[in-house]
């Protein structure tokens, strides 16, 4: 039956059944599993009617008051905590319940714990441990052990902390029907044990879901949002923030609106997003203000003070009455405390003395045992530890062997691997031009070739074919290997044009190898499978006239000469397009006609010279830098030029890494 229509089964009862079935009807609606399946309305229903029983002093009654209390006190509701717990004190203490009295203070000193000193909290909560283990009360012990490591959690005192936190899980275990899953994942959140903390509100969840208790699910909602919070899951934990809301507002629970929006806001104000933090502030000032919040929250001060008055008054008329009745007693034997008088106030002073000793004996046997406890968490750790070094001993020395064995093999396969780029070189060297036919055919020349690593996707070509000579330096896409495969299929075309075709203009050589390289990477059809090409110069030189013709994708030429006016270089432009690449059949490549005059000098140049970072400032070395340098070292033959060139970039570059393959080639007739 759900809590509603037991309800009215009350208020219908009340017309026709004694107080009695009131009482028993109320007392199953409380300990009803859906009991917090309910708006804030039906728990005020049950106040009305719980107000209706006050003057009935049953254990019933009392433990109605304690059940309000505790629904209370998961809704956030402090001030209804302590007035409900207040009236079940009173009743537990006047009808001698010393249990259903000692679980009343438990709930009171947990709902009132942010509004005392850290000196009151940890004395009350040891005056209530000791109370607990009087009466070997599980359900009290387990609150208390709970309170008390959070307490020392609080207080930063690590040791104290965890031990009542184990035997908080020890007697959870032995004592299950008593377990308080929340108070265990609030205790994982101050260990920063957010995976486990998270499992345990996982838990609380299916289990509110289960018994369709919207309260127990806004608790679960929170503390996983909290989790996902400290574990910087941002978006997770602002849905289970929404969802918590939703909770709030469907069962008009004001108190945990409150506690959402807050935190809410605080989540906001985390991720930077003052805007909504600014919203969920004003939404939680707001319903602080209806709720009158901050009055109810002076007004627990003053109602545990009237309860403090209370007992104080009800303890003093016991002593009234036991004072009437030794008065009689006094009267009667007023000759004899005469005459051991001096005796009785020396007993007097035995017994505050002995009271004193014997307070001081229960709190050194309180140190003791919590001394005890501590060394033998210690000792256990320390065990535990040492299996475990063993253990990570004995595996790292099982690693060491299986590493051992892989340096072997990686050296193996690293040697392997050098010795085949190695040969990789000597078949790329084979395939250039031997310098000795570059330098028989010109007055003066140079290749400064720097690949990045062993092999290089730089290239460069040389042929003579009737009256001229072909000069072509290639940068292929990428360096290394890749790059390496690249140029000798470069080298392979240009062999295989000159071959076929004679001596062909520069222009046409370049459309006639863009097409070759876009059919053999299966670049040209609808599955373009391969995104690799290269830039080129290339120069086409008449022997006897000095007359040439220059074609270039993406790669410049440069010409340096002496005139009137001083040293002037000239650059000669390059299309700007690659030969591969995805190009196209329908375009040609350009060709500009120039001459070279007597000590002229011609370079061609790759980009990693230019694109290599370095100098102070670590910038590129750029074109222009490069122009520049050329100008001042036109005079120094070609020799010394290669060498100059050399040093400059590897003063440019300092400790940086080599970027790219660099070739340079420079040529005088």
């Amino acid at each position: 039956m759900s809590l509603f229509l037991m309800l009215i089964a009350s208020n219908f009862s009340l017309a026709i059944s004694p107080r009695k079935v009131i009482v028993d009807s109320l007392v199953r609606s409380v300990n009803s599993s859906n009991y917090s399946n309910s708006s804030e309305s039906v728990l005020f229903k049950i106040s009305a009617l719980s107000s209706d029983l006050d003057s009935v002093k049953s254990i019933e009654n009392a433990n109605i008051y304690l059940k309000l209390a505790q629904l209370y006190f998961q809704l956030n509701d402090h001030y209804s905590v302590i007035s409900n717990a207040g009236k079940a004190i009173s009743l537990f203490t006047e009808l001698g319940d010393n249990v259903g009295l000692l679980g009343s203070k438990i709930i009171l000193a947990r709902s009132h714990f942010k509004n005392k000193t850290q000196s009151q909290i940890k004395a009350e909560f040891n005056q209530l441990l000791k109370a607990s283990k009087n009466i070997d009360n599980d359900s009290c012990l387990l609150q208390v052990y709970g309170a008390l490591s959070k307490y020392y959690f609080c207080s930063k005192v690590e040791d104290s902390a965890m031990l009542y936190f184990i035997k908080f899980q020890g007697l959870q275990k032995k004592s299950p029907k008593y377990s308080n899953l929340n108070l265990m994942a609030e205790l994982f959140l101050f260990q920063k044990k957010y995976y486990a903390a998270k499992g345990v509100y996982l838990l609380i969840g299916q289990q509110a879901i289960s018994d369709k208790d919207d309260v127990g699910l806004f608790h679960s909602y929170i503390g996983l949002a909290k989790c996902y919070n400290y574990l910087e899951i941002n978006d997770s934990a602002f849905l289970k923030l929404r969802d918590a809301i939703q909770i709030a507002q469907r069962n008009k629970l004001d108190y945990l609106r409150v506690k959402a929006y807050l935190l809410n806001a605080n989540y906001f104000k985390a991720i930077d997003n003052f805007e909504k933090s600014l919203f969920f502030y004003e939404k939680y000032n707001g319903l602080l203000d209806s709720l009158h919040y901050m009055e109810r929250e002076k007004n627990i001060i003053k109602v545990i003070d009237d309860l403090n008055l209370a007992e104080s008054k009800r303890q003093t008329a016991v002593l009234k009455s036991e004072n009437n009745q030794k008065n009689i007693l006094i009267y009667l034997l007023i000759g004899f405390l005469f005459l051991v008088s001096t005796t009785g106030f020396y007993m007097q002073v035995l017994i505050k003395k002995n009271r004193r000793l014997s307070n001081d004996l229960l709190m050194n046997n309180e140190e003791l045992e919590v001394n005890a406890g501590l060394l033998a968490v210690k000792v256990d750790e320390q065990d535990r530890l040492n299996k475990e070094i063993e253990a990570v001993h004995l595996a790292y020395k099982s690693q060491m062997g299986v590493k051992d064995n892989i340096d072997i093999k990686l050296k193996e396969k690293s040697k392997s691997l050098m010795e085949s780029l190695f040969y990789a070189r000597n078949i790329q060297h084979a395939l250039l031009p031997p310098m000795k036919n570059i330098n028989s055919r010109f007055s003066d020349s140079f290749v400064l070739w720097l690949p990045r690593e062993v092999v290089s996707g730089d290239f460069y070509w040389f042929k003579e074919i009737d009256d001229y000579y072909y000069l072509a330096l290639g940068d292929c896409t990428g360096h290394g290997v890749p790059g390496a495969f690249m140029s000798m299929l470069g080298i392979s075309y240009l062999n295989e044009i000159s071959s076929m075709f004679g001596a062909i203009s520069t222009g046409k050589m370049l459309d006639i190898l863009n097409e070759k390289v876009l059919k053999s990477l299966n670049q040209d059809g609808a599955q373009k499978v391969l995104r690799d090409g290269m830039d080129i110069s290339l120069v086409k030189i008449n022997k006897d006239t000095g007359k040439a013709l220059f074609s270039g994708a993406y790669n410049n030429a440069y010409i340096v000469q002496q005139n009137d006016n001083g040293i002037k270089i000239i650059d000669l432009k390059a299309d700007r397009r690659p030969i591969g690449l995805f190009g196209k059949y329908d375009t040609t490549f350009s060709e500009l006609e120039f001459s070279l005059q007597k000590g002229a000098k011609l370079y061609l140049a790759s980009d990693g010279y230019t694109d290599q970072f370095g100098g102070e400032r670590h910038k590129k070395f750029m074109k222009k830098r490069f122009r520049t340098y050329l100008e001042n070292i036109y005079d120094y033959p070609m020799y010394y030029q290669k060498i100059f060139l050399n040093e400059k970039i590897m003063s440019w570059k300092g400790n940086s890494d080599q970027l790219d393959d660099i070739l340079v080639i420079g040529i005088e007739l």
